[in-house]
């Protein structure tokens, strides 16, 4: 019995022993080794590619930034924003939000879709950019088509639903190369596009349920105006569907294509009486054949 616990004893003290010398190597030694070294060999990376303007540290460039200036690509819109400041001559700091310490700058709003004040944002923001970047003439669309459309003789060129977009739709049909009109929210954006030669519209179900109109109610109406001019040969192509119902109501509807997302596809194979079935049918096995 002695044997025993003088043997647990000295192989605990050994595995103690070695985590801690491990913890020491692992967490201290090699740490303080490679930030050393990297502190020494790269400077301005190992302290974190800080920007600084005018003697103020911005932050990093390899976190998004709040670059408004024309000469920076715009990132992506986000409830972040920076606590920018600036000093008096007795070294006072003023946020520009408003705050008085910094950290309370650095949440973002939870903003419901429907809240007015990020509805205001999105519209200043909407504003911004297209004065900015104006609209993409026909001209652009059709060279960039027709590069596109290089690549393989089944690229479709996808054109937004706009005066220039049909201009581009119209000279890119001229000479034989495929389009899809995005972003029908209309029927009359439809009627458009297909005049001017579109090879498919994309009429967007989803967006327009989200604004509390039914969307499938657009695929019927295109279907039905289609349908009386056969010189149309355009094809409808629903977008934006979110549920097996949406699949249903524009196959009803006689819409050629859907872009269905794969959770979707997943909904349309299940039903709880083919799965009922499908236990009954192994169940049948078993009692017949066993196990």
């Amino acid at each position: 019995m002695r044997d025993t616990v003088r043997d647990f004893l000295r192989t605990a003290r050994q595995s103690v022993s070695v985590a801690l010398v491990l913890m020491l190597i692992c967490g201290f030694a090699y740490p303080c080794l490679l930030t050393g070294l990297s502190g020494v060999l790269f400077p301005w990376q190992a302290n974190g590619s800080l920007l600084t303007v005018n003697g103020q540290t911005l932050g990093s460039e390899h976190v998004g930034q709040e670059f408004v200036s024309d000469c920076y690509l715009w990132s992506r819109p986000s409830a972040y924003h920076y606590n920018v400041y600036t000093e008096d001559e007795n070294g006072s700091r003023f946020y520009l939000d408003g705050s008085e310490f910094a950290g309370l700058a650095s949440g973002s709003e939870n903003y419901a879709p429907t809240n007015p004040a990020l509805t205001e944002r999105v519209e200043q923001d909407l504003a911004d950019f297209l004065e900015k970047n104006p609209t993409v003439k026909a001209e652009d669309m059709i060279a960039e088509g027709r590069e596109i459309a290089k690549i393989h003789p089944n690229m479709v060129v996808k054109i937004p639903m706009t005066t220039e977009g049909l201009k581009a739709v119209k000279a890119l049909s001229a000479e034989g190369i495929k389009t899809n009109v995005t972003l029908i929210f209309t029927a009359n954006q439809a009627l458009l596009a297909a005049r001017a030669g579109a090879t498919y519209v994309s009429p967007f179900l989803g967006r327009l349920d989200d604004i509390s109109t039914n969307g499938t109610d657009l695929i019927y109406d295109i279907v039905e105006i289609f349908d009386n001019y056969p010189e149309i040969s355009t094809e409808i192509i629903c977008a934006s569907t979110r549920h097996p119902m949406h699949i249903i109501e524009c196959a009803k509807a006689g819409a050629d294509i859907a872009t269905v997302p794969y959770k979707v596809l997943e909904q349309m194979t299940k039903h709880p009486l083919t799965d009922q079935g499908i236990a009954k049918f192994q169940a049948d096995y078993k009692a017949v054949f066993g196990e």
